[in-house]
């Protein structure tokens, strides 16, 4: 795992456990995106990272959400657990994925926008490949990345809340390699319709 990888993971981590022991509010909730995946050449650069062409596979992901608001704060740390299709045209990688991450709300309307980011960890499930015997010389087994987030949520009551999001995901662990110095990486984009419980509120 890159060394910068482990200090973003740790670094959110921290914040995560800080948020849960001064929150004010604790949301359970769902997820369900569909997107695209690819994967490039590990070149080191956020090269191309918005760029999907329309013959790359439809994905999606499903996950289960907690939410830690702390008090007094537009902030939120969230957590959960969920299932991911990345991979590209001719590989598919099924994942078992948690991410780590935090959104920003901007206003107290009813209806109010949000972004940030985070990390996530996925482990690999079982992965199936058009290749030939041995083309690929192995897969990893985890993939650990980056992404962001924007999205637009909106509270039907003090204990429902419904939410649009879009995320853009980028690998920093190589997830195969073609030879010892072709090494590619996942890079991945979903929208996202959700719902969020709140489970308890502190007064």
């Amino acid at each position: 795992m890159p060394f910068k990888s482990k200090i973003l993971f740790a670094s959110i981590c921290a914040l995560f456990l800080y948020n849960d022991i001064s929150s004010q509010s604790i949301n359970l909730g769902f997820e369900f995106g569909v997107g695209q995946s690819k994967t490039r050449i590990n070149t080191g650069g956020l090269d191309r990272i918005f760029k999907y062409d329309n013959d790359y596979p439809v994905r999606i992901q499903l996950n289960s959400l907690i939410e830690f608001i702390p008090k007094s704060s537009f902030l939120s740390v969230y957590s959960g657990l969920g299932y991911s299709q990345k991979g590209t045209e001719f590989i598919d990688l099924h994942y078992l994925s948690s991410p780590l991450a935090v959104k920003l709300y901007i206003g107290k309307q009813s209806v109010k926008p949000y972004f940030g980011g985070g990390a996530f960890i996925s482990f690999l499930l079982y992965r199936e490949d058009e290749y030939p015997e041995g083309h690929i010389d192995s897969y990893n087994t985890i993939d650990l990345g980056a992404f962001f987030n924007i999205g637009l949520t909106y509270e039907a009551n003090t204990k429902l809340r419904f939410f649009l999001d879009y995320k853009n995901f980028v690998s920093c662990s190589e997830v195969y390699s073609i030879a010892e110095d072709v090494r590619y990486v996942n890079q991945a984009h979903f929208l996202y319709i959700g719902i969020m419980i709140n489970m308890y509120r502190h007064n």
